[in-house]
């Protein structure tokens, strides 16, 4: 029992064992076979150890504020992890200190059984809580315990547990993409599958109702049992990015790979703010850089081949230790640099040349400090690029032609036969000339090599080309095509054609990884955040086999009509998508009729909300469209332009300024003013115009019970206008210049709220008198929903980039996050049931929130 007690230290992760609980535990745990014994006989071996000569075999620390345990040196722990039935230190070279294959296998296979039996008892003190917390020891290494017993499977690990895990190394662990098909793991693809959303604002209970969302996503319907969250799924057609390396905040604007010499491969990603750091094979995030709005990176080494990240961004130029964080060089005082190129590091002094957006092309000594060289401006452009030779050229695009110079020595060749009009585009690349790529909005692409001097093209129209880092074969391109494709170009004769293809998708940024096992590797950056990428390499030889995009109605999402909506004698729900108007059977969300018009769709609402009929409004990039859905045909079109916003109001009868009440449509116009559209009967009314100086960005009407109200949204305000009197009623500040993006109003006992969502907060306010109720800090907000809560309390459901938060709209407190792992585009909370329907690209949803209390 003593020996026990003494070996569960040795198979402790972190910082080691703490005793309450885990200790006594893991001692029975590794009991032999037929022992038994109950916690205060464990107890009371732990105390005799701590104060007999045992305890000079252990050593002390400190982990989440609790007195841990661990063998006192390297050996020791050895040889208790070797011994099962005896411990006595042998001298060195010995049969148990021996390092032979022999021995290293026998100490793997007792590890590998120890944790197996560590992680049942740890995993059973969990299910024997019940709704506790689990241990702070439990919830960050119960995962690493089975991993190193090979247990990573969901029969093993509590769905209790995985609400609560705070190691978030399932993603490494399980590997990308997550296997979210396995039905041995699919608990744990779940929990991984939104490890990069969460935050120190996402409790347990959110963390729960995830995972039991994306498992029914995975089509496993059954209730998880405790621990499971008060979000309950009712219908879930979703399907989130299995690929996810991480989500930082803010939009990505540039992706640099960095390999090391240890052989990991970092990934280096720049927002508005700062550049992030993670380990591409972990997912571990390493490390923040202040560096501002980064706009172009480049890895540089220094003269023992350690790697460092050069950065070009707003405040100018820097080079920072990616595994410390620490700025090793920085220019002062410069004006915006807009790339930067590595001229020479490694055993020569580091040079590295930078565009400026002011300035021209400065080249940087960084061992001078700050000091700059100007090269000669000439032409309209100019790109430096490198030769076969190592030379450095500098072209310069001018009126007619291009010119080439050299940067040190008088360059003596052709020019590139390019046509001048033009953009130039360097791509850099390892052991061979770099290539100089010209191109033109929606035109294909050429590429110069200074090397043959020959002018090769590319199909398509290719967008952030990098060369790709590949020791096993030729050198190859990748970038963003047309249709959201990532394309691997490869050098066939005299052009470049596809290698292969990867539908990825909108996104911002691409960058190529080394490549390894024979596959292609991209990492990409959208609105799911940085993805990794892989595809064998000449699974895709022929151009016609490129993956079409796969047709799913529920894909895709713009909009969910709030109306409850009866087609056929079935209740339906109405879905703006890229492929127009779907109606989805609220029973199953099977497709059960689709309207015709012209897609994608981008709104769609009741145009007569107060009263029963079929009439459905849809706006797409052209026009707003009412429906008749009983007929299929359409009662009334308007034409717009793609910005335009829409709502329906209910007019009065006999206002001073309308010729009879009724349903009638609000539409913005280009002037920044506001045109009203009658359906019964037919009539436009004179357009509102209210003085802005910005455009409108989403309208929606405020009921009241003696004026037609609609509030207005634009950059920095929101404007309440009276209909009846066509005058403004209120004129309310966001604070803001970020322009307000989602409007709704929200009913409860004390009055009628309204909220607005804009780029960083939610803004409430009480429609009596407009005075301020609530602002909420929520960054990214897309859209706005009003939502019932337990005993009809009044919620706001906000949908962002990656979750629905739920709040309390009269103090802003948080109440509840469902972590959807993919963009929130639409939002329809039911006031009768509580449930709330939402969808995205990942698709469409509808979770019940009854439960939920302010």
């Amino acid at each position: 029992m003593l020996l026990a007690a003494l070996r569960a230290t040795a198979f402790a992760f972190g910082a080691g064992l703490p005793w309450d609980k885990v200790w006594p535990a893991a001692a029975r745990a590794l009991l032999p076979d037929g022992t038994e014994a109950d916690r205060e006989t464990l107890d009371a071996a732990i105390r005799l150890i701590r104060s007999s000569r045992l305890d000079g075999y252990l050593a002390r620390g400190e982990e989440d504020g609790r007195t841990v345990y661990r063998p006192v040196h390297q050996r020791v722990t050895e040889e208790l992890q070797s011994s099962p039935r005896s411990f006595a230190l042998s001298a060195p070279g010995s049969a148990l200190v021996q390092v032979g294959s022999r021995a290293r296998r026998a100490r793997r296979r007792i590890a590998e059984a120890s944790h197996q039996r560590i992680t049942q008892v740890l995993a059973q003190l969990v299910r024997s809580g019940r709704q506790e917390t689990a241990h702070p020891y439990i919830r960050r290494y119960l995962v690493a315990h089975a991993d190193a017993g090979h247990m990573l499977r969901d029969e093993w690990l509590p769905v209790q547990l995985l609400s609560q895990e705070t190691s978030l190394t399932l993603r490494s662990r399980l590997g990308l993409p997550l296997p979210a098909d396995s039905p041995s793991q699919s608990y744990l693809a779940a929990a991984a599958l939104i490890e990069p959303y969460i935050t120190s604002s996402v409790d347990s209970g959110s963390r729960a109702s995830s995972i039991n969302f994306h498992m029914s996503a995975f089509g496993r319907t059954r209730r998880l049992g405790p621990g499971t969250g008060p979000a309950v799924p009712q219908s879930v057609s979703w399907e989130a990015a299995t690929n996810v390396l991480a989500s930082p905040p803010g939009a990505i604007k540039t992706l640099t790979p960095l390999e090391l010499n240890d052989g990991r491969t970092l990934l280096a990603a720049g927002t508005k703010h700062s550049v992030h750091i993670w380990d591409v094979a972990s997912g571990h995030h390493l490390v923040d850089l202040d560096t501002g709005m980064a706009l172009g990176m480049r890895p540089i080494r220094g003269r023992s081949g350690r790697v460092f990240l050069a950065v070009a961004g707003v405040r100018g130029a820097a080079v920072y230790d990616p595994l410390s964080g620490l700025q090793v060089a920085g220019t002062e005082d410069l004006h915006p640099v807009m790339d930067l190129q590595v001229l020479a590091d490694g055993d020569q002094r580091w040079r590295l040349l930078l565009h400026t957006r002011d300035q021209g092309l400065q080249l940087w000594l960084p061992d001078l400090g700050s000091r700059l060289q100007a090269l000669p401006r000439s032409g309209f452009q100019s790109v430096v690029i490198r030769d076969h030779d190592g030379r450095w050229l500098i072209v310069h695009k001018t009126r007619t032609d291009f010119r080439v110079s050299g940067l040190d020595e008088p360059y003596v060749g052709p020019n590139p036969g390019l046509p001048p009009d033009r953009l130039l585009r360097l791509i850099p690349r390892e052991g061979a000339a770099d290539l100089l790529m010209a191109y033109g909005a929606g035109r294909g692409a050429l590429l110069w090599d200074p090397q043959s001097g020959h002018v090769s093209q590319m199909s398509g129209v290719p967008r952030h080309v990098h060369s790709v880092p590949d020791r096993d074969g030729p050198t190859s391109l990748a970038g963003l095509n047309d249709g959201g494709l990532a394309v691997i170009w490869q050098q066939q004769g005299a052009d470049w054609r596809p290698a292969a293809a990867m539908r990825v998708g909108p996104v911002h940024a691409v960058t190529a990884l080394p490549s390894r096992h024979g596959s292609w590797r991209l990492a990409t950056a959208g609105e799911d955040g940085i993805r990794l990428w892989e595809q064998p390499k000449g699974s895709r030889p022929a151009s016609d086999q490129i993956p079409a995009r796969r047709p799913r109605v529920d894909r895709d999402v713009r909009a969910i009509s709030l109306g409850s909506l009866v087609y056929g004698g079935e209740q339906a729900w109405a879905l703006g998508t890229i492929e127009g108007v779907q109606l989805l059977r609220r029973a199953d969300l099977r497709l059960i009729h689709q309207l015709g018009g012209r897609p994608p769709v981008y709104d769609v609402f009741p145009a007569t909300p107060e009263r029963n009929s079929d009439l459905l409004a849809v706006r797409t990039e052209t026009a707003i469209e009412v429906w008749d859905i009983a007929s299929n045909e359409i009662t009334l079109t308007v034409p717009v332009d793609q910005r335009a916003r829409a709502c329906a109001v209910e007019l009065r009868p006999d206002p001073p300024h309308h010729l009879t009440g009724g349903p009638a449509l609000c539409v913005s116009t280009p002037q920044e003013g506001l045109r009203v559209h009658q359906l019964l009967p037919d009539t436009t009314l004179p357009e509102c115009s209210f003085g802005l100086s910005s455009r409108i960005t989403s309208l929606a009407p405020v009921p009241s019970e003696d004026r037609t109200l609609v509030a207005i949204g634009a950059s920095r305000w929101v404007y309440v206008w009276n209909l009846d009197r066509d005058a403004a009623t209120a004129r309310l500040s966001t604070g803001t210049p970020a322009p307000v993006e989602s409007l709704c109003t929200l009913n409860s006992p004390d009055g009628l709220l309204l909220a607005a969502a804009s780029r960083d907060a939610i803004h409430v306010w009480h429609t009596s008198d407009w005075r301020p109720v609530a602002t909420i800090t929520a960054l990214g907000t897309k859209r706005l929903s009003y939502l019932v809560g337990k005993d009809g309390a009044s919620l706001l459901a906000s949908g962002d980039g990656h979750s629905i938060r739920i709040w309390d709209p009269w103090t802003g407190a948080p109440v509840h996050t469902l972590l959807t792992a993919a963009s929130v585009y639409a939002l329809a909370g039911n006031e009768k049931d509580g449930t709330l329907a939402f969808g995205g690209p990942a698709g469409f949803a509808v979770v019940d929130f009854s439960a939920l209390a302010p």
